[in-house]
């Protein structure tokens, strides 16, 4: 494990958006932490990286794999995002199938919920999902349009929701209502990033983090090419959202202030500006990535014990940080490592979900080929090996579900 600092309290009141030149800190100054509030600033250059990466057998125990099912009407072509709940695993796949598919911890597929279309519960295209847990309903969004359904799939009411110039791409519902995360078509004194939605008449309650005051030009396209959905903590806590461009994480509960990065490298208002009049996605993703700058944190994963997540910086992932709750110390590594799965050599692990009991990481469809190529090199039973050997390149994708360890070794 990485060199371990202590770390001292001060209060944070602030939520950074854009964050600009900071004074740089001592070496004994890596997390400030306000013990009656969990806000937390992590100072990045006064860490020493453990470059030999994070092994996930220090947090989590063997998985439980599933299988899902393939059948004509369960057919995954990409999975873009993955919750559970109440027993059942909710798999969206917004771009290829357009469904919304439900499965049993077994992998047994149970149902779809709401259909492709255009009349009374069905929707025309599918970008989020979110759950209500105490009611046990689902809202889809549709556009701007909000279809609610029952955890059994039956369809109870379609709303509009108060938002223009902008597609909504991932929604999030927490106390009583919906977040809204936008990419704003306009600079319009009414654009947000984040809109806050009654799920019940579709209007807009409040909004956050004024479009005109974050993004200088209306050429904004990287939440879409970087494919990230904005909220973590889905189902268990309090959700978080984290923009991309942003280096915070913010609660929407204001009760819990944010994690916010505090380094040399992070991204400008500059560099934002110079990245979006770059004129088309793939030139802003190359100039982007050639700053060298810390633009994105992303796979945020939160137990009783311990805080994680990562960090991009440049073209690609950077970092990963761990906050030990109990201790307050915070290790920095180079990367996640599954040395779970994988024999040698060990292979990054892809978490998409994570819920009070542990962590589920997902072998898609389009790495099922390469996966099952080295089922040789999996550090799994004979039995396990088996099942895997009965699949194909054309099947469903595989969970692995990683329960947390009692203590972080």
């Amino acid at each position: 494990m990485s060199k371990r600092y202590l770390v001292d309290s001060v209060l944070v009141v602030l939520v950074v958006l854009v964050l600009t030149t900071c004074s740089f800190p001592q070496r004994d100054q890596v997390w400030s932490k306000n013990d009656d509030i969990d806000g937390i600033v992590i100072h990045v250059d006064a860490l020493e990286k453990d470059r030999t990466g994070l092994r996930a057998s220090k947090m989590f125990n063997p998985p439980q794999m599933i299988i899902l099912e393939k059948k004509d009407e369960s057919i995954i072509g990409q999975v873009d995002d993955l919750q559970v709940f109440d027993g059942h695993i909710y798999v969206l796949d917004s771009r290829q199938a357009v469904a919304l598919y439900v499965f049993d911890f077994d992998g047994n597929f149970v149902r779809k919920i709401g259909t492709r279309g255009r009349g009374p519960g069905e929707y025309a295209r599918l970008s989020d999902f979110t759950i209500d847990t105490q009611k046990k309903e689902i809202y889809i969004a549709d556009g701007v349009r909000l279809h609610r359904y029952t955890t059994e799939g039956t369809f109870l009411s379609s709303v509009n929701m108060e938002i223009s110039n902008a597609n909504v791409y991932a929604i999030q519902f927490f106390e009583d209502a919906i977040y809204a995360a936008t990419t704003p078509f306009s600079q319009d004194d009414d654009a947000y990033l984040l809109s806050k939605i009654d799920p019940n008449n579709g209007k807009r309650i409040s909004g956050f983090f004024k479009s005109s005051q974050y993004i200088k030009s209306s050429n904004w396209n990287l939440n879409i090419s970087y494919e990230s959905k904005p909220f973590y903590a889905r189902i268990h806590g309090v959700p978080k959202f984290m923009h991309i461009l942003m280096t915070s994480i913010t609660p929407l509960d204001p009760m819990f202030p944010p994690i916010t990065l505090n380094s040399r490298h992070l991204i400008t208002e500059q560099d934002i500006n110079e990245t979006l009049r770059q004129p088309e996605i793939f030139s802003q993703i190359e100039y982007l990535s050639t700053l060298q700058r810390i633009f994105h944190i992303n796979t945020f994963v939160e137990s009783s014990n311990f805080k994680f997540f990562n960090y991009g910086r440049g073209n690609g992932l950077y970092g990963t940080l761990v906050l030990n709750l109990n201790d307050r110390e915070v290790f920095h590594y180079s990367l996640l490592i599954n040395d779970i799965l994988w024999i040698n050599p060990a292979m990054l692990m892809n978490i998409r979900f994570f819920d009070n009991l542990g962590v589920y990481e997902i072998i898609d469809v389009m790495m099922l080929d390469m996966f099952l190529k080295n089922i040789d090199n999996m550090a799994l039973d004979a039995e396990k090996k088996d099942k895997l050997r009965g699949l194909n390149e054309e099947s469903n994708p595989v969970i692995f579900f990683y329960d947390f360890k009692d203590v972080v070794e």
